[in-house]
């Protein structure tokens, strides 16, 4: 199910790579776009994630281009440049905008070939999280919702200093889940993310895992299941029921 399509580039800093994809088994009815994190590819997320959508989804995993990242010097996949891990008033906009731009492209293109908006899903961890943030608040397309895992609200001040302006898609479902022991991207800023989205009007769906570090849990997957069912309205099959005990441990920092 799994097939290549051509490299489509959307920045002069690199090329997005759209060749992880998993075809629907049946009927294809629903989609969903997940954007992995900094230093990573698509496959990975492709392989894992591919073991608890249902039958009728799509699953696009694209991976960001290979561009220099301050915090390294020296460069990776990302989505967009990062300058540090502390301070977030600082993110790389003009990256974010070009990511989000190629997110939007993408939730444009399974509209395009017959799937509704409100069957599209997007969502990505850490800092392809990031990305999908940004294009919930600021995408005029209003697809079906978004899942967050191990992020944070990136340019969080133009959200927070005009709340007005970001509401066009707050009754978009939201799904948020964090480790409480997370050391790269803190918990607090997933709290302080949170609340600017209920300032703005959106009500995300929180989860906080309390032992988990940078990653992702079989809890957590768990509760995506039952996510992901609420917006395309279809039984979930669990398979392979034991790797998801050990679900998705990087080592990679993303």
């Amino acid at each position: 199910f799994i097939r290549k399509i051509i490299k489509r580039s959307f920045s002069k800093g690199g090329q997005y790579e759209i060749k992880d994809i998993k075809n629907s088994i049946d009927t294809h009815k629903s989609s969903m776009i997940f954007l992995h994190g900094l230093g990573d590819t698509g496959s990975g997320w492709l392989e894992q994630l591919s073991r608890i959508v249902p039958s009728h989804m799509k699953l696009i995993c694209p991976t960001a281009p290979i561009i220099p990242i301050s915090l390294f010097g020296y460069p990776t996949n990302a989505w967009f440049d990062i300058i540090s891990f502390k301070k977030f008033d600082q993110d790389d906009i003009t990256g974010i905008k070009k990511s989000s731009q190629f997110l939007s492209y993408l939730i444009d293109k399974e509209h395009q070939s017959g799937i509704q908006l409100n069957k599209i899903l997007i969502g990505g961890f850490s800092q392809g999280g990031a990305i999908a943030y940004y294009t919930t608040l600021t995408s005029e397309i209003k697809f079906g919702g978004s899942l967050i895992l191990s992020s944070w609200l990136a340019n969080y001040m133009e959200f927070s200093q005009h709340p007005e302006r970001w509401s066009r898609n707050s009754k978009i479902k939201m799904f948020i889940g964090h480790g409480g022991s997370d050391t790269l991207i803190f918990p607090e800023y997933m709290q302080k993310s949170v609340e600017i989205l209920k300032r703005i009007g959106y009500n995300p769906n929180v989860h906080i895992y309390p032992d988990l570090e940078h990653s992702c849990s079989s809890a957590e997957i768990s509760d995506i299941m039952r996510f992901i069912q609420t917006i395309v309205d279809k039984k979930i099959r669990i398979i392979f029921m034991f790797t998801i005990l050990n679900y998705i441990r990087y080592e990679f920092i993303g």
